[in-house]
């Protein structure tokens, strides 16, 4: 076989239609692939004019074309529409170039035709329309996820790289459970089932937490919304991903404030009817003995006259208290926090020293030393184991031996603890939560208002920490306030403390 005839069998054995055209613009040659595409044989074509297949609107536009390859031995290649023997048009990609001899005379043209068909047409579109969604989605400032019918990424935006630390190449043609926590993956393939069933423009779990999984293992909260869109005969779904970690800190703080102004109002309203029932018996006492007062100086009786005014001076001493202590309490988280460094060692020697008079001679106070240099509001701090040190030679008292008061200090991960313990009575589990209640006293022989425990629990919340009471009944008591780790120096956090 020679070259003429190798070069004849590959053309005719070539998948595209391959035509050769005189210069007379008749046809001269037809392969198999030309007969399929066109209908017509090579019989019936070869010596015909190649006008035959040219839809006659195309006809100009065509031997224009020709012309330039004839004249300016150029090669054209483009998308037209040829029209078969039983008059169908279709559409192909056409390549004209010119036919040679061995003097390199031209000697006719050749044409060279694929058919665009459905397939073909339908791949081009897809391309050219996820061309369109990359450009669309590239610049979105959320992650943008396009997910195909079997779950499997196709497209994703610099933004979800950004998000999960996945390079692009490393996402698509992957399964979207990739980037769900493990623990959730199972029950995801369902999730997007009942989606593809009725697909709607919606927030993805709405009413879950939704958890997104970074390629390093870390999770991260992300609010989802989807949309279906259709790509030709293709059913696909964007995702688009919002990291809302943010959202998550600053919805956490906006409920523990409403939760400390729920507690507040609620401290609020306990103050004001325990001022309205504390408060009210003092006047009811003094209004009563009024009356006596005035019975007894008509009647002359000198005896009830001093009686009389013994009560009213208790109570008037007893409303007096009462309104020091309110104001008291009332000035402990009124005016700005001041948090420096602090030697607490200075404010417990301080307290022990003004203390020590209210003591008798066999009453003894022990500081266990060392005591810590922190951060905290000094005057607070004072004032709240001032309350504990005073609320122990108050109630701590016995008859069966002298008080013994203990101060000292531990520490944890978060927190210094400052504990005053004494030897008294002791508390019955039941009421330590109560006597942290304001105008909460078990033991109303002792005196006091039963404001000093309240104000040592403001003092603790005041520093992020909390304040209870260890005790049992003949075991004495152990009354511990816990001061934050986490608590900036003043200048560092300005306004934030107020």
């Amino acid at each position: 076989m020679n070259t003429s005839q190798r070069l004849a069998l590959l053309v005719h054995s070539a998948a595209d239609a391959i035509i050769a055209i005189a210069l007379d613009n008749n046809v001269t040659d037809w392969n198999t692939a030309a007969e399929r595409l066109y209908g017509y044989t090579q019989d019936e074509i070869v010596g015909q004019p190649v006008h035959l297949i040219v839809p006659p609107r195309l006809l100009e536009h065509f031997y224009v074309n020709v012309e330039k390859v004839k004249v300016g031995q150029i090669v054209l290649n483009y998308h037209t529409v040829r029209v078969k023997k039983d008059g169908e048009e279709i559409e192909i990609s056409l390549t004209i170039s010119p036919i040679r001899d061995e003097q390199m005379k031209l000697i006719g043209i050749s044409a060279i035709a694929r058919n665009l068909s459905r397939e073909d047409r339908l791949l081009r579109q897809i391309s050219e329309d996820q061309t369109l969604l990359g450009v669309l989605t590239e610049s979105a400032p959320n992650g943008i996820l396009v997910v195909d019918e079997n779950g499997f990424i196709t497209l994703c935006n610099k933004q979800t790289e950004l998000l999960f630390g996945y390079r692009r190449d490393e996402l698509v043609g992957q399964s979207v459970e990739m980037l769900i926590p493990i623990s959730l993956r199972s029950k995801h393939p369902h999730y997007r089932k009942t989606y593809s069933d009725h697909p709607t423009e919606r927030q993805m779990g709405a009413s879950r937490d939704l958890t997104g999984l970074r390629k390093d293992g870390t999770s991260f909260p992300v609010e989802v919304g989807l949309a279906p869109i259709r790509l030709q005969d293709r059913h696909l779904v964007t995702a688009s991903v919002i990291d809302i970690t943010e959202r998550k800190v600053a919805q956490e703080k906006l409920q523990q404030t409403n939760r400390e102004l729920a507690r507040r109002n609620e401290e609020v309203e306990q103050f004001i009817y325990t001022i309205s029932h504390d408060l009210k018996s003092p006047l009811v006492t003094i209004q009563s003995f009024l009356g006596f007062l005035k019975d007894d100086l008509r009647s002359g009786d000198q005896a009830a006259v001093e009686d009389s005014l013994k009560r009213l001076s208790a109570a008037n001493s007893r409303m007096t208290d009462l309104i020091g202590d309110l104001l008291q309490l009332s000035r402990v988280g009124l005016k700005k926090l001041n948090f420096e460094q602090v030697n607490t060692a200075y404010i417990v020697s301080e307290l022990k020293e003004s203390i020590e008079s209210e003591l008798s001679k066999e009453d003894r106070i022990t500081v266990v030393n060392p005591l810590p240099t922190l951060v905290c509001d000094r005057l607070k701090l004072r004032q709240g184991l001032d309350n504990l040190l005073r609320n122990a030679i108050r109630y701590g008292k016995s008859n069966e031996h002298p008080l013994h008061i203990k101060i000292s200090a531990a520490e944890t991960d978060t927190a210094h603890v400052f504990t005053v313990a004494d030897n008294g009575p002791g508390i019955d589990p039941k009421y330590h939560d109560k006597i942290f209640g304001l105008f909460q006293r078990l033991d109303s022989s002792a005196g006091g208002t039963g404001v000093g425990l309240t104000i040592v629990k403001r003092v603790a919340d005041l520093h992020h920490g909390t304040a209870w009471v260890e005790s049992s009944p003949g075991l004495g008591a152990r009354f511990s306030i816990s001061i934050s780790k986490n608590i900036k120096l003043t200048a560092d956090q300005g306004d934030d403390n107020e």
